[in-house]
């Protein structure tokens, strides 16, 4: 009867890990998602800066406040060396 005791606290417990790595990946999952879309977002504004300033590139992500994004999302900023203009995390 020990032995079955034992062996169903096991069970419990790598169940628990079961859920506790697939909630982690999850989350995981989920961050990666929304700074996918914040990074879609930041690009969509500086190519419509782009295309209504004739041709010219915004010098700082701050550049695009107001007119083509609310805010600037903390923790994104504007590689200006990068000849493609790329949006990095700071």
């Amino acid at each position: 009867m020990k032995v079955l005791s034992i062996i169903g606290s096991i069970f419990l417990v790598v169940l628990a890990l079961v859920y506790f790595i697939d909630s982690h990946d999850r989350y995981g999952q989920a961050i990666n998602i929304q700074q996918d879309n914040t990074t879609q977002a930041i690009d969509k504004a500086i190519k419509k800066y782009h295309f209504e300033n004739d041709g010219q590139w915004p010098n700082i992500l701050e550049d695009l406040v107001p007119n083509y994004l609310p805010a600037i999302p903390e923790g994104y900023c504007l590689d200006t060396a990068n000849p493609d203009l790329k949006v990095t995390d700071c």
